[in-house]
């Protein structure tokens, strides 16, 4: 009976700091809401996202929220990401590094955000294979803007015939 007591008393210490630890956890459903209401649209506000970022703890929730994105793979879970940032048209405008008369996303906030959102969801990724893909879709985000605006335009065609 002795052992069965301590046992109980143990079982209740333990719910009690998962509790507590949960509470200390930001939730899923309000906070992580408010994070994004719509992609960025334009790199104004891409810039005030990334102001936002240099607090702390919205910085730890945006991590939270971008790492439940989820994806099959490294490369989906990037892309996913992105999109939840920024829209299409925003990122055509972007190149990892800056070149070709695009501007730079490496040295912007939300790079090492999404980095750590990965690593979070992909602990053996290393962080080149990180940014390896976030240039990767960078880079394709012309072409997508393309094939989706001529897509709407087919679409448009054959209602009209």
């Amino acid at each position: 009976m002795l052992k069965l007591t301590q046992m109980q008393e143990e079982f209740r210490d333990a719910i009690g700091r998962l509790l507590e630890k949960s509470t200390d956890q930001p939730s899923t459903s309000s906070d992580t809401l408010d994070l994004l209401n719509e992609p960025c649209e334009s790199t104004e506000d891409l810039e005030g996202l990334c102001s936002r970022l240099q607090d702390p703890a919205y910085r730890k929730k945006m991590i939270r929220y971008l790492s439940l994105q989820g994806g099959g793979s490294l490369g989906d879970a990037v892309r996913r990401m992105l999109r939840k940032i920024g829209s299409n048209s925003l990122w055509t405008e972007y190149s990892f590094k800056g070149r070709k008369g695009k501007l730079s996303f490496e040295g912007l906030p939300i790079n090492d955000v999404i980095i750590r959102a990965c690593n979070k969801c992909y602990p053996e990724a290393k962080c080149q294979e990180i940014e390896d893909m976030i240039a990767v879709t960078l880079k394709h985000a012309p072409h997508r803007g393309r094939t989706n605006n001529q897509a709407s335009h087919q679409e448009t065609l054959e209602k009209e015939a």
